[in-house]
């Protein structure tokens, strides 16, 4: 028996046998379909992998969450350090005089 079983020259050989049957085509395909069960039966089997686990469904936003979300590029140009400092930090927006950092945050370099 070869190693290497060519479905396409089974189904070949069967269809030849099947609408041009001559006893040489029939006892060709019977001999390919042998090897092909053999091949099959000979395979080794391999254990099941375990399913995957459903991934989590995302969160919904909250209604702060999606405001930030929406800001658009060119608006983030025209916000101040502590605006930006502030929508990171995740913590409201104060107005402040300039230069002065709403409370909890601090401004690193000015």
């Amino acid at each position: 028996m070869s190693q290497d079983i060519n479905l396409k020259d089974c189904r070949k050989a069967v269809n030849q046998a099947k609408y041009m049957p001559t006893a040489e085509r029939k006892a060709n395909a019977i001999k390919l379909l042998k090897q092909l069960t053999e091949a099959i039966t000979n395979l080794k089997e391999v254990k099941p992998k375990a399913k995957a686990k459903p991934k989590a469904k995302a969160k919904p936003l909250s209604k702060r969450e999606k405001a930030e979300a929406k800001v658009a590029p060119k608006d983030l140009a025209k916000l101040t350090k502590a605006q930006l400092l502030a929508m990171l930090s995740g913590q409201s927006v104060t107005k402040a005089p300039k230069g002065v950092a709403p409370k909890g945050v601090t401004i690193l370099a000015v």
